[in-house]
């Protein structure tokens, strides 16, 4: 199957992207993404049939370390990206308890990631985020859940 399309986890290894890890999709049907386990599971790169669908800054996509919540530092970080990323510190936070897989379900070949984000507070919030991000060989299409 991985000739035709998939699901391949990567890391990032130049500059201030080094250590982000990383998911690359091919559908298959023309849509390629990349899914960012490194930074709160958000969709960065996006093309259909080799034309981008997603703005990218000139920052790349910085990993986790290099997070600035004072003032103006976020645009040091903020990448752009198909879902133009989320606020605040789940950005920057990677996920856990991270999977990612592919197998046939009702005749279709679903291929998915899935990871939380935890933004939490000793005596204060604790929120959790769950991201499960697929989409099935063939088909143009990208499922956020």
């Amino acid at each position: 199957m991985e000739q035709v399309g998939g699901v391949q986890r990567i890391t990032l290894a130049d500059g201030n992207e080094a250590g982000v890890e990383a998911f690359n999709f091919s559908t298959g049907g023309g849509l390629d993404f990349q899914v960012l386990a490194g930074r709160g599971m958000d969709i960065g790169r996006a093309s259909f049939r080799s034309y981008p669908l997603a703005w990218m800054s000139s920052t790349g996509v910085p990993a986790s370390a290099y997070f600035e919540p004072e003032g103006f530092g976020w645009l040091r970080g903020f990448y752009g990206g198909l879902m133009l990323g989320l606020h605040g510190r789940v950005s920057y936070t990677p996920a856990k308890h991270v999977c990612s897989g592919a197998s046939w379900h009702n005749g279709d070949y679903l291929m998915y990631v899935q990871g939380e984000m935890r933004e939490a507070t000793v005596f204060g919030p604790n929120m959790v985020l769950t991201r499960r991000i697929s989409s099935m060989l063939g088909h143009p299409v990208i499922h956020v859940q």
